[in-house]
């Protein structure tokens, strides 16, 4: 009976050491993940993330999207809208490192849904409305997260995906096209009514 309480005994050491050592390492990577999350985050207009390397805008959930940017950090475009990259001068570090912004030059219904910003291991995405075009128009700073000395870096690619509007796309009707269908309509009841009177009116 001894034998058996002493075995007991030591299973319950056990379990505990290994209850504690589970709870350690969870702290430990939480710590570290929330460490890592704050060193990267350069902005907090956007989420950052580490690891993950997308380049096309199905990669971030807009398949249906128009891409625009570069693989590096040169400026691009196209017939709607226009990413410029160039010195930092936002307000995270302005003068230290580059960001990009973003012009619509095309059709005023552009909608831009996100813009990424790389670095080489991380990359700040800007998904919310009020921080894009239309809404917010350049400059927006748009720049990569930190790097490991804490300090906005080169751009290493950015892109953007966009829309076009499609229901404030559509043209409206021009006023001058309501008068000839007016006219119309007030002719054909017009010759109706002079051929009923024709029909009705005794022969000569």
């Amino acid at each position: 009976m001894q034998l058996n309480s002493t075995r007991y005994g030591w299973a319950i050491r056990g379990a505990s050491a290994v209850l504690v050592g589970s709870l350690f390492l969870d702290l430990s990577s939480s710590a570290a993940w929330a460490w890592s999350r704050s060193r990267c985050t350069s902005d907090r207009r956007a989420f950052t993330t580490v690891g993950r390397d997308p380049k096309t805008c199905s990669a971030i959930g807009f398949r249906a999207d128009t891409w625009v940017g570069s693989s590096s950090n040169a400026s691009a475009s196209d017939v709607n809208v226009a990413g410029t990259v160039k010195t930092n001068e936002g307000f995270v570090q302005p003068g230290t490192g580059q960001e990009v912004d973003i012009a619509i030059k095309g059709v005023p219904t552009v909608v831009v849904d996100a813009v990424v910003v790389g670095s080489v291991y991380e990359y700040n995405m800007y998904r919310r409305a009020r921080f894009l075009p239309p809404t917010l128009q350049p400059d927006q700073h748009y720049v990569p997260p930190f790097d490991f000395s804490h300090r906005v870096p080169t751009i290493n690619y950015w892109f953007t995906c966009y829309h076009i509007d499609p229901g404030t796309a559509l043209p409206e009707v021009p006023q001058a096209f309501d008068a000839p269908l007016a006219g119309g309509a007030i002719f054909a009841a017009w010759m109706f009514v002079h051929r009923r009177r024709r029909r009705e009116s005794p022969a000569s």
